[in-house]
């Protein structure tokens, strides 16, 4: 074993003599770059994780269900047969739960989950928030701002249909919205009014709400502290040593946790975290992707999870690049040694892009066979598309003429050179740099592709700020719905098409009426046709819909694990006796 492994080991602080004081579970990531600890701002897997720990929503899915919720902050789900949906599907009352208390003491009351409802719908981000998951049913758009900067949202309006009746919260929509209590149960995080003004947070008042709309993320009373209602409060989180432990709340109103305290810890060198897991020294390691299961055969104590969620890994298109992106566009002009901050407006170049990508290699090579070829946005049981429509599948020949045809034959002639960026600990988007590198440079010598990374944080604000020619994420849905899929990726004002520059009118106008459509087989035409269209304008390139792995030690027992948690619920852990002599097993 090298040195440096050995003291990386030894110095770290064993869980099992942890449990005979105080318990601590530790779980390891390849990347723990946290971006932000506010519920209004977080739109990533890792900062969600720590939230969803620390805060809690009005209503949450149940067990491993994508579709059974079952009610958390609410002492009951709205439905028509309790009487707290109308009729129409239009109103929704939430009685809310008596003698919660918040970390800090503070009781939690009806004007705290309304306040957190309009703060996370108005403070939204003009570069890729997750606002748009309530504006959308409560004003109808998805950014409070349009193109030009101009206020796109009645604030009356909107503060009118998110109300309080007594103990009871009542959200009033314009147009029926099946997914409500599904994104509710992901994004509605409740956060204390008090304790967010006091720190010179936004009051909820219309006057002031202008100062406070698209802030900087450090500026948020909730960037770096916390104050949920949730089974852990946050005791630590250190952003150099990237790092977060969490400490059980002794107050909290349903039984406390089982386990007492939760270290998450980056560690990027997959040899560390086996050797951790098969030392005890972690209980958990989250992987970034399946390519790397056999990796974890034979270790004595620890199994295997796989995990299959509504996701979708595609590469993205910037339209118009900052032009300040020298690092990545090189020269900045179409001469051979680099490319134009247009560059992907043709579609030429997109489309010979999408041709030189080869998901087979991907699914093969980064997530070892665990996952399924992207033939559209939506994945699984919400893809429409019909039965003989494809994805781009890899084909040099059609890429060829796709680039001979591009810039006018120019940049056949002359060539390009950019940069591709992943987020450093991700093998697998990694992988996918590297194929899409080795295929255009096979096709053309004059095509030359570097493959660089960036820390998650640097990789996400630099999306923000469409510094990167092209970026490769996953999206994970916020609910089972294919509105949520449409909304992001195709929706001028929604994640993807924001930070790519894309707008194409007649598909807001498409997205928007599939989202009102309650008639199921006319939504799956609708879908099927903006499947089709999104296929033929290459906006994005649709590679795969992966699984994920989680490395389990067999001293820890779970109740139950919900694909659609942006990572672990530590609630549902309980310690238990190790299995002598057991291995990694696959499930």
């Amino acid at each position: 074993m090298p040195l440096l492994c050995l003291l990386l080991v030894s110095l770290w602080p064993s869980a099992a003599s942890a449990r005979g004081g105080v318990p601590a579970l530790v779980e390891v990531h390849p990347n723990l770059d946290i971006d932000s600890l506010d519920p209004a701002w977080a739109n990533d897997n890792l900062s969600r994780t720590v939230l969803l720990n620390v805060y809690e929503p009005l209503v949450s899915l149940k067990g491993g269900s994508l579709a059974k919720l079952e009610p958390r902050l609410s002492e009951k789900v709205p439905s028509r047969e309790n009487g707290l949906l109308s009729a129409a599907g239009l109103i929704y009352a939430f009685p809310i739960r008596r003698g919660v208390l918040f970390h800090d003491g503070s009781r939690l009351a009806c004007e705290d989950a309304r306040y957190s409802i309009l703060r996370f719908a108005l403070l939204d981000r003009q570069a890729g928030g997750p606002s748009f998951h309530l504006l959308a049913p409560l004003a109808g758009v998805l950014k409070t701002r349009d193109e030009a900067g101009n206020s796109q949202v009645d604030f009356k309006d909107v503060a009118s249909r998110v109300i309080c009746d007594g103990d009871s919260l009542k959200i009033v929509l314009r147009k029926p919205y099946a997914p409500l209590l599904q994104v509710l149960a992901q994004y509605g995080l409740v956060v204390s009014k008090t304790w967010a003004v006091r720190r010179g947070d936004w009051d909820g008042r219309e006057e002031t709400w202008p100062k406070f709309r698209d802030p900087k993320k450090e500026d948020s009373a909730f960037f770096g502290e916390t104050n949920g209602t949730g089974p852990y409060e946050l005791a630590r989180w250190d952003r150099a040593a990237k790092s977060v432990r969490l400490r059980r709340n002794q107050g909290y109103w349903r039984t406390p946790a089982a386990v007492a305290q939760v270290l998450l810890k980056e560690v990027p060198d997959q040899s560390v975290r086996r050797m951790m897991i098969a030392a005890g020294d972690a209980q958990m390691s989250e992987e970034a992707g399946a390519q790397s299961a056999t990796q974890w055969d034979g270790i004595p104590g620890a199994r295997a999870v796989r995990l299959s969620s509504p996701r979708t890994d595609a590469f993205f298109f910037t339209y118009t690049v900052d032009p300040s992106a020298i690092p990545a566009l090189f020269s900045g002009r179409l001469d051979g040694e680099g490319i134009p901050p247009d560059f992907f407006v043709d579609k030429d170049v997109r489309q010979g892009f999408a041709y030189a990508f080869d998901q087979k290699a991907y699914l093969d090579e980064a997530l070892g066979g665990l996952g399924v070829p992207a033939s559209g946005f939506l994945p699984g049981g919400l893809r429409a598309r019909s039965a003989g429509a494809s994805a781009y599948a890899r084909d040099l020949t059609e890429a060829r003429r796709r680039f001979e045809r591009a810039w006018n034959g120019e940049l056949w002639r002359k060539g390009f050179r950019l940069a591709v960026y992943y987020n450093t600990g991700n093998a697998a988007r990694q992988t996918a740099c590297q194929i899409l590198k080795r295929n255009l440079e096979s096709i053309n010598p004059r095509f030359k592709v570097e493959v660089r990374s960036l820390s998650w944080a640097s990789y996400l604000a630099s999306m923000r700020l469409k510094k990167l020619p092209l970026f490769l994420i996953g999206y994970s849905a916020a609910s089972a719905d294919p509105a949520d899929f449409a909304s992001a990726f195709l929706h001028s004002q929604g994640l993807y098409p924001k930070l790519q520059g894309l707008k194409v009118p007649r598909w807001d106008l498409m997205v928007e009426a599939a989202a009102r459509e309650i008639n199921p087989e006319a939504r799956r035409i609708q879908y099927r046709r903006l499947e089709r269209e999104a296929l033929e304008e290459a906006a994005q390139v649709y590679i795969a819909h992966p699984q994920t792995l989680k490395i389990v030690r067999d001293d820890v027992a779970i109740r139950a694990m919900n694909p659609m948690s942006p990572g672990t619920d530590f609630y549902e852990l309980a310690w238990r006796p190790t299995a002598v002599g057991a291995s990694v097993t696959r499930r």
